[in-house]
């Protein structure tokens, strides 16, 4: 799972501990790059994004895969490849 925030939180561990077995990804770019941010989804394998605020590059890069190009937040999306391009789908089962 990717995590975006603008500022981290101060006890990482227990963000992990909340979301496992899956694998928290945080990223500490400043600004990531469309083509950068697709790459780390995949390099990662980062199957789900959920952003804590709208001031981080995770969510600007991210609201542009969703369908209508808007994420709200707080909400788990799944990362979907459709040809090698990803999507965002609203995860239901959350």
């Amino acid at each position: 799972m990717l995590y975006g925030v603008e500022h981290y939180p101060f006890k990482l561990e227990k963000i992990q501990y909340v979301v496992a077995p899956a694998k928290l990804v945080f990223t500490i770019e400043e600004e990531l790059s469309q083509e950068a941010f697709i790459r780390l989804l995949w390099d990662c394998h980062i199957t789900h994004i959920v952003c804590m605020d709208e001031s981080n590059p995770i969510y600007n890069n991210a609201m542009i895969l969703a369908d209508d190009e808007w994420l709200d937040v707080l909400t788990p999306y799944r990362v979907a490849w459709e040809g090698g391009v990803p999507c965002l789908e609203l995860e239901q089962s959350w």
